[in-house]
């Protein structure tokens, strides 16, 4: 197998994790951004070059995300990580949550519910959340 077929067959296997990761989040209220895109591609890519050698540079996986995550917001898929408005676009005015959200909200009930539980803090998150874990309007908008 030549090098180009071997990056287009992993490109295409990401493709299929990405789409199946995003079905699965979809059954379950949720939507990734596009940050949560990179983070999962680019472990997903590691792991794979581990096992099989690297198949592609740095310069040709930012492209290919590049690529992916326009397809994406294109669809409605994702949103935009950090764009208000376009989370409200693309995850709000469906009735769905962020999956960072979803995340943040069912360690602050875990917190609630547990008052031996560590204390959890989210100090670096797109948008404000409040104590439940909710995003709430950036004042910059």
């Amino acid at each position: 197998m030549n090098a180009m077929t071997r990056i287009e067959d992993v490109k295409l296997q990401m493709r299929q994790e990405i789409n199946a990761l995003i079905i699965k989040k979809f059954s379950k209220g949720l939507v990734l951004s596009t940050l949560d895109i990179e983070y999962y591609l680019d472990r997903w890519l590691e792991d794979y070059e581990a096992e099989h050698g690297e198949v592609m540079s740095e310069e040709e996986f930012i492209i290919f995300l590049d690529d992916i995550e326009e397809d994406l917001l294109t669809r409605s898929e994702i949103y935009k990580s950090g764009d208000w408005y376009n989370y409200i676009t693309n995850v709000i005015d469906y009735g769905l949550i962020s999956s960072m959200e979803h995340h943040m909200m069912k360690c602050k009930s875990r917190e609630k519910a547990d008052p031996d539980c560590i204390h959890v803090i989210f100090g670096d998150t797109e948008f404000p959340a409040d104590d439940d874990g909710r995003y709430m309007k950036p004042n910059t908008v």
